[in-house]
């Protein structure tokens, strides 16, 4: 009856998956809580809220992780800078997450001694392992998201040493190792796939017979999380899914949650114009128009562009814009896969953390400085 059941589970949830009009949900049309970043002198931050309701904010510049009170009150300092117990090293690979009620800081100083530390508001510092497995390819294993038991979804960085370019529009992919790390044996990391995470482009710097090279934005690539204990493999050139559970077996796989599309020109005219005009030099618009420009650009748009773990299962799949300034369309699927939702986030709002009833997330105002803000969600 097992395979039967599977069999079963795999045909029904892409029919569901793939319905075209998903029920709306809404946010506020204002922030109901806002943590503004000059009167807290953010630099680059990193937002999550814990059940009982506190926001815990990390500024990877000054390696301060604070904690505020559910309407976003200062309410007390984590941790800090430093080399001791619980304290934040110099560290330019860094994310905040919440599993539970544990914040979980990772931190993957090149990759080679990655770790994960945990702490809570009441506690502070609880905990720090260190993600190792001797079986991994070559390269330290750098932890992504919990799976319960031990297990963390991980990634070894296989990046190749680029070869100087030659000539301007060489196209070039970056690949990850994507797979399994269990905390608690060193032995073990189970491979998933490997994955294109990036592209990069070739240009023409102000000086002559010089080039250097920069990602492409506009690629379609490989995406990974996990949320419920299961793990999420995303194709963004076909926009396909896939649904594993924590042994790698598979669960589902969905078709594109969007129907495909081409590149919308009028975008991406008025988001290189934009860019352009906050150009600093030659070289830097150089690199900006390489990065909009068509070496290497797919026939059709990605499909979405980041996965953002939900509650009890949730994925909250970021569908692509050409221009980053504009408003954020995501659909949201329960943790069998099935698209429940769909969710508009107003333009400039990077969304780190979704409750039931709430969005969280960063904006940056025209001096570039980071705020926290939050949304009140209503599920239809």
């Amino acid at each position: 009856m097992r395979p039967l059941l599977f069999a079963l589970l795999v045909a029904a949830v892409p029919a569901l998956a793939a319905q075209s009009t998903p029920v709306r949900w809404s946010l506020a049309s204002t922030p109901a809580i806002t943590i503004d970043g000059i009167e807290h002198e953010f630099t680059r931050i990193f937002a999550t809220r814990v059940p009982s309701g506190e926001i815990v904010v990390l500024d990877g510049a000054s390696r301060v992780l604070q904690s505020f009170t559910a309407e976003g009150r200062p309410l007390k300092r984590i941790a800090g800078p430093g080399n001791g117990p619980g304290e934040i090293p110099p560290n330019n690979l860094m994310q905040l997450m919440r599993d539970g009620d544990s914040i979980l800081l990772l931190l993957a100083p090149g990759m080679a001694t990655p770790s994960v530390r945990s702490y809570s508001v009441s506690a502070g510092f609880v905990s720090s392992t260190v993600i190792r497995a001797s079986d991994a390819p070559r390269g330290g294993v750098s932890p992504m998201a919990p799976l319960g038991g031990g297990r963390w979804l991980g990634r070894v960085g296989t990046f190749s040493e680029l070869q100087p370019p030659r000539a301007a529009g060489e196209v070039r992919p970056l690949t990850t190792i994507l797979g399994i790390v269990q905390l608690h044996d060193r032995g073990r990391f189970l491979v998933l796939d490997t994955l294109i995470t990036a592209y990069t482009v070739s240009y023409a710097r102000a000086e002559p017979g010089r080039y250097a090279v920069t990602t492409m934005p506009y690629a379609s690539v490989g995406i990974a999380s996990a949320s419920g204990g299961r793990v999420w493999i995303g194709d963004a050139s076909t926009g396909s899914i896939r649904l594993l559970d924590p042994e790698g077996a598979r669960v589902a796989e969905l078709p594109p949650v969007v129907p495909p599309r081409s590149f919308d020109p009028a975008r991406v005219a008025a988001a290189l114009a934009r860019a352009l005009a906050a150009g600093d030099d030659d070289n830097h618009r150089a690199m900006i128009r390489a990065q909009f420009g068509e070496a290497g650009r797919p026939s059709r748009a990605p499909a979405f562009t980041r996965f953002v773990p939900g509650p009890n299962g949730e994925m909250w799949v970021e569908l692509f814009r050409e221009d980053p300034a504009a408003v954020a369309e995501f659909r949201v699927l329960d943790r069998d896969a099935r698209v429940i939702g769909a969710v508009t986030v107003p333009a400039g709002v990077r969304v780190e953390d979704v409750g039931r009833d709430y969005v969280l997330g960063t904006i940056k105002d025209e001096d570039d400085v980071p705020s926290v803000v939050l949304y009140r969600l209503v599920r239809r």
